[in-house]
């Protein structure tokens, strides 16, 4: 298998189909913690994708179909612009083309059953209906007519239900053209009267387009087509058009004015809704369960779904070697992107660090309060301080005044309960004014003799000792 070209975070594989503007092929998705899914890429052809005019236009199209959301509308999920190309990223959907079906079963000699024809159809309808009332954020009406209903943009899914395809695509392609020599390009055999004088048009087009692939599902041939477009368009201008049920002997007469009041010229004398129409089909006829559906789509193209099956597996199965390698996640840290798992490990790490300075400096403390407290002999000469170079001298410490150990026990864990880390100062206490016995001289050192100064300790208003120094 071919190694798929990447774009941005989709990676494009081989071509499901092809036509005269573009290609769809299917592709895979990958995001964040091996995130992937399945989708169908539309490519549209270099020279087009060159065209300001042309790729401005179909992206606000695009942008216009992803507010249609309904079952029976193929979903778009995003727009990749790059140089010299422009994806349309659909959801994939298993099925096949009406189009292609209706060859298969020219193919195998048979007929579209009634019910089979009519639930395609209605499906079909549904889908149409969303798209016209489709609204902006603001609630407003989009006005969306898809101006392209056919049996290619009517795609059969392996789960019997049948959506629209390809919005907004022809009506871009014509006015790229209209623009370039006036000219109207689309699938003439399907347009509307209105739609190929040039006229405005509404969504009864739509339903005028619908009304022909329904009368071709159910005699097997074409309507309006003829060997060029000047007969199509004289076909499609001035032609009568024949009741279904004398071309069909299994189509039933009921349907015939249903059919031939969607196929009137005049839009007034249509349906005035897609809805409008599928409910007269549902009351006209049965209509098939999309389990019927199903079956007897993979009865007449049953290998061809089976093929692009084990093509998708291929891709799935490998689609491993495609993934951006990344660190393992933490199963606990279910819902924390990459980002901000990182910055939580730089927070841990800091936090670590800091936890480790506050239990050293505490340590450090308690050993020199161990030492204050291992001073039972006779006091010490004057040692110089080494944070201001000051002489402090060495005092017994009273059983009625809390140690220094204690107090940066109580700090560390007041801290500890906050989640803040903090520095602790621990200073040595003086004895209480209860101690019995005056305290001894310390034997003067060189340092002491060199000096006039020396520290004491003051009692402030909150009963805390605060040294200070007292000079002669």
């Amino acid at each position: 298998m071919d190694a798929p070209q990447r774009i941005g975070r989709y990676a494009i594989h081989g071509e499901i189909a092809s036509g005269g503007m573009a290609t769809v092929h299917l592709g895979r998705m990958t995001g964040e913690a091996g995130f992937t899914r399945t989708v169908a890429i539309k490519r549209l052809h270099p020279a087009l994708a060159r065209e300001p005019e042309f790729v401005d236009m179909f992206v606000d199209e695009a942008r216009l179909v992803a507010r249609i959301r309904h079952p029976n509308v193929a979903g778009t999920l995003d727009v990749v612009r790059a140089p010299f190309e422009l994806l349309i990223v659909m959801e994939y959907l298993e099925g096949e083309s009406l189009a292609r079906v209706i060859k298969a079963v020219r193919r195998d000699a048979d007929v579209v059953p009634v019910e089979i024809a009519l639930a395609i159809l209605c499906d079909a309808l549904r889908g149409l209906e969303a798209a016209h009332d489709a609204t902006s954020d603001a609630g407003e009406p989009l006005g969306i007519v898809h101006r392209d209903v056919s049996p290619q943009n009517l795609l059969i899914g392996s789960d019997g239900i049948t959506r629209v395809i390809d919005f907004g695509v022809a009506k871009a392609i014509g006015r790229l053209h209209t623009t370039q020599d006036g000219t109207v390009k689309g699938k003439l055999a399907y347009m509307a009267p209105e739609q190929v004088m040039g006229k405005a048009v509404d969504r009864r087009a739509d339903v005028f387009a619908a009304g022909v692939v329904l009368w071709e599902m159910l005699t097997l041939e074409r309507l309006f087509a003829g060997e060029n477009e000047g007969v199509t368009m004289y076909n499609l201008l001035g032609k009568s058009v024949p009741r279904p049920s004398e071309l069909a002997a299994h189509v039933p007469k009921e349907l015939d004015d249903v059919v031939l009041r969607a196929l009137a010229r005049a839009p007034e004398q249509r349906f005035g809704s897609a809805r409008e129409m599928a409910i007269a089909l549902e009351l006209a006829s049965v209509v098939a369960t999309p389990r019927r559906v199903a079956e007897w789509l993979a009865s007449h193209v049953g290998d061809t779904l089976a093929q692009r099956k084990a093509a998708l597996q291929r891709v799935e199965q490998g689609s491993g070697a495609m993934q951006t390698a990344e660190p393992p996640v933490d199963p606990t840290l279910h819902g924390i992107s990459g980002p901000r798992l990182a910055a939580g490990r730089r927070r841990m790490s800091t936090h670590a660090v800091i936890g480790g300075l506050v239990l050293a400096m505490l340590a450090s403390f308690g050993l020199g309060v161990s030492r204050l407290r291992e001073r039972t002999a006779p006091p010490k000469p004057l040692a110089a301080s080494s944070v201001d170079g000051t002489l402090e001298s060495p005092r017994p410490v009273a059983t009625t005044v809390p140690t220094a150990s204690s107090r940066a026990d109580k700090i560390a864990d007041n801290a500890a309960d906050s989640g803040v880390s903090a520095s602790v100062a621990v200073r040595p206490t003086r004895p209480s004014s209860r101690s019995s016995g005056p305290a001894k001289k310390p034997t003067p050192s060189a340092a002491a003799l060199a000096s006039t100064c020396r520290v004491t300790f003051v009692t402030d208003q909150e009963g805390i000792e605060r040294p200070t120094t007292v000079c002669r």
